[in-house]
């Protein structure tokens, strides 16, 4: 969240999930996992893991994370939404939501989203939108799409949804992955949810023109800076053509205008409007200018695979090697050209 105060989130190989929050930068870890996070017989091993995924983190001290409710047999899923004030050392069990594969999104301490997961199949996706005023203590479906029935609201079910992000109560967007046949999936409402309609993303000129409607494309949820700065990932995927782009907007995402991200670099992470990362084996790429011009910088480490953090232009984290038995978590205070290791959550 900042230089000093921020969350983690973590599995075992046995299964068991956790939450953990740092006050010192990462040295040091506590961990305040909700209660029901791990309930009898969860075992990654026995493919009953729940994890904790879909938290929302709105500051060091406030945040919301979904816990899977067990079921006991029946095909019907739910969660749990907890919520915490003060930096998870307790939690209150604020609402239950029906379906599962929650994410959550906060714009303040009492208004947020819900983007459910209702089912998938080849190439489609079910989902449902649910609102909130009251910090989540009660939730009102806005927008829902079936896999077996018509388009509704505006949305369909092709593509896999990604999710959705916000730049004000009223005004969001969603994203998909799509593999062929369809134009870019980025979807604009401006009355919180309630209707949608496509809104276009100009092709980048070093694109072919058959990938605007025949896409084999990611768009991603924006994330906003405010209500007017904010910023998407695009990803267009091989046979046609690989590459990534950022797109950004200034006007509240009236308009879209892209930027590339070098070649080969992935696992973009923006740490405002203006500054930008990505990373590439033992390179790591920055641009101060929202993507108008990048700079590549060695690094020590191997960033490969890796999840990176950054809170401003120079401070970050970089949990390499995430899905290994042995990760590490480092910290850059001078945009990755030094690395130090911290201790990791365990």
């Amino acid at each position: 969240m900042n230089v000093n105060e921020g969350w983690a989130v973590t599995q075992s190989v046995a299964g068991a999930n956790s939450l953990w929050h740092s006050g010192n930068g990462g040295r040091t870890w506590d961990n305040v996992t909700p209660p029901g996070a791990n309930p009898p017989g969860t075992s990654l091993l026995a493919g009953t893991d729940q994890p904790i995924q879909g938290a929302a983190f709105l500051s060091g001290m406030d945040a919301w994370a979904p816990i899977m409710t067990p079921t006991n047999g029946s095909d019907a899923v739910s969660e749990a939404i907890y919520a915490t004030e003060d930096g998870g050392d307790s939690w209150t069990k604020v609402s239950s939501v029906s379906g599962g594969g929650s994410q959550l999104r906060f714009l303040d301490a009492t208004q947020g989203f819900d983007f459910v997961d209702a089912g998938v199949a080849a190439g489609s996706s079910g989902m449902a939108l649910l609102a909130t005023a009251s910090g989540g203590r009660t939730w009102q479906v806005v927008a829902s799409v079936s896999l077996a029935g018509p388009p509704s609201d505006g949305l369909y079910a092709g593509c896999d949804k990604t999710g959705a992000g916000w730049a004000s109560p009223r005004v969001g967007w969603i994203g998909a992955q799509c593999s062929g046949g369809r134009s870019l999936y980025f979807f604009r409402t401006t009355d919180g949810g309630l209707s949608w309609a496509a809104q276009s993303l100009p092709l980048p000129h070093s694109l072919p023109a058959e990938d605007g409607y025949d896409c084999m494309c990611i768009t991603t949820p924006p994330d906003f800076f405010g209500s007017s700065n904010g910023v998407e990932l695009t990803t267009f995927f091989p046979p046609q053509v690989g590459a990534q782009y950022v797109y950004r907007t200034t006007n509240g995402g009236q308009q879209w205008q892209p930027a590339p991200v070098p070649t080969g670099f992935g696992a973009v992470d923006f740490a405002n409007f203006a500054n930008w990362f990505a990373v590439k084996g033992r390179q790591l790429a920055w641009t101060r200018d929202s993507g108008g011009q990048w700079s590549v910088v060695p690094s020590r480490i191997n960033l490969r695979g890796a999840v990176i953090d950054f809170v401003n232009s120079e401070v970050g984290w970089a949990v390499t090697s995430p899905a290994g038995p042995h990760p590490h978590l480092m910290e850059t205070t001078d945009a990755g050209r030094h690395w130090s290791r911290r201790t990791f959550p365990q």
